[in-house]
């Protein structure tokens, strides 16, 4: 098995003085290499740099150096002379001691890539951490689309209390919707799930039962099967070949085409039926009786989706990954 690698934030703390690590922030990509993972952590951490936005970067910087502060100040100050940068540098007594002088330094705004990347290498500064991507943990949200369900679904979810308002953070920013809550034996309810794997069977479930509950009310009861997806053909061969999803074809003849081109006129559909042509209906098991991954099949060919997932990393390595923490910063 090849290795992977996962790219995560930094969280951070202010001191009062400077910003100091705190943890790892959730993953923001996995990738194949080490180079790979590594040339976006450079290219991210040049975007960081200069997202500090402080007057001070010898102060901000100086968790990353401070066993060595004073020779590696002080090759930061030499740098920056060489560069031409002496309007960004500033050599400034104390407030209280005249007879002792500190130095300041902030960024030109023209600064080069190449200038970036050797003062991080200097200051030995990074916004960004790659770990194996091995031992990993992880939990999973399910967002519900109102827009594929309507209201009708989405009042009962809620009155069932399968279906509650959260906002949990992705990648250090709030997503406010309506999430599938998990309420385990004995723990108290979450829109948070222990594994993709239950995720994904508890969508499923609610998938099969809301279809059955509210036919007509849901996207694929407005919305005939040739217009569920970008993909029709691709969509009606797949159903064929389906075991636990059962399509129907009718075939349009003279006595029955003003039938089936008024259930295509309720649905609103820009189809034309031809005598000889099939009309197709899809019928459903009930979730003991369905295979998971061909609902899942399906899904992926529907242009408007049911639900979102979103995995996030819980623990990397025995290195626990912090999803949002409001008294911390990224960059």
């Amino acid at each position: 098995m090849n290795k992977k690698f996962s790219l995560h934030k930094v969280w951070f703390f202010y001191t009062d003085e400077w910003h100091v690590p705190n943890g790892l922030g959730q993953s923001i990509g996995i990738f194949e290499t080490l180079e790979q993972a590594e040339n976006e952590r450079k290219r991210l951490d040049r975007t960081a740099l200069k997202n500090m936005s402080h007057y001070d970067y010898l102060r901000d910087l100086t968790s990353f150096y401070e066993k060595t502060y004073i020779e590696t100040q002080k090759k930061i100050i030499e740098y920056a002379k060489s560069q031409n940068w002496n309007d960004h540098l500033k050599e400034t007594p104390y407030d209280n001691d005249n007879t002792k002088t500190h130095w300041e330094f902030y960024l030109p705004q023209n600064i080069t890539d190449f200038q970036i990347d050797t003062l991080l290498e200097l200051t030995d500064a990074s916004f960004y951490k790659i770990i194996e991507y091995k031992n990993v943990k992880e939990y999973t949200y399910v967002k519900v689309n109102y827009d594929f369900w309507g209201k009708k679904v989405f009042d009962n979810l809620k009155k069932t209390g399968i279906l509650d308002s959260r906002s949990p953070y992705f990648s250090g920013t709030s997503n406010k919707g309506f999430y599938l809550i998990n309420n385990p034996p004995k723990v108290r309810k979450s829109a948070k799930f222990s594994s993709t794997e239950n995720a994904i069977n508890t969508s499923v479930k609610v998938f099969l039962e809301c279809i059955s509950d509210f036919p007509e009310n849901n996207f694929l009861g407005k919305t005939y099967v040739e217009e569920w997806t970008e993909q029709p053909q691709l969509l009606i061969a797949y159903l064929s070949n389906c075991k636990t999803i059962k399509l129907v074809a009718e075939e349009i003849t003279k006595a029955n085409i003003k039938t089936y081109s008024s259930k295509l006129k309720k649905m609103k559909s820009s189809i034309s039926l031809t005598e000889g042509a099939s009309f197709y209906e899809v019928v459903f098991n009930g979730f003991e009786e369905t295979k998971i991954e061909e609902i899942r099949g399906l899904i992926e060919f529907l242009k408007l989706k049911p639900f979102q997932m979103f995995s996030l990393i819980s623990e990397i390595d025995g290195q626990e990954v912090k999803d949002y923490v409001a008294e911390l910063d990224t960059f």
